[in-house]
């Protein structure tokens, strides 16, 4: 099973939705200072995905970690569940330098063949360099 991106980004845009709604922000509010409300739209109805440096702002303002916001759901990456799972639990015990590693040397970072997985791995490494999205 290939990773869906358009599934992901719907996925995504429903968590954003659901953390500004849960704080009592309207989309303008949510978009002031950072973009447009009506970008705000289209990320939330998973028309748009946003770049690492907009999702990091986005989830500063709902102060949420991008783990939130993304990580909700874990999906299948490469051919291996094993792989998966092995990932997705390097992620959930905020074991990142390790998780680098694992993916650089399965070469798993070769097969990333789409934007937000991406991002998703620059992010990691972020975190794994001290960088603080929150």
């Amino acid at each position: 099973m290939g990773f869906d991106v358009e599934n992901a980004a719907k996925i995504l845009g429903n968590n954003i939705m659901i953390e500004r709604k849960n704080r009592g922000l309207s989309q303008y509010e949510l978009a002031d200072g950072i973009c447009s409300q009506s970008m705000i739209s289209s990320i939330e109805k998973g028309h748009y995905v946003p770049n690492s440096i907009l999702l990091a702002q986005l989830c500063n303002k709902l102060g949420i970690s991008i783990h939130n916001a993304m990580l909700n759901n874990f999906f299948e990456i490469g051919e291996s569940r094993e792989n998966t799972k092995k990932i997705e639990n390097l992620c959930n015990n905020h074991r990142y330098e390790e998780l680098i590693e694992f993916m650089n040397k399965s070469n798993l970072l070769d097969s990333f063949n789409n934007c937000l997985l991406i991002q998703f791995s620059h992010i990691n490494k972020s975190f794994a360099m001290g960088m603080d999205y929150r």
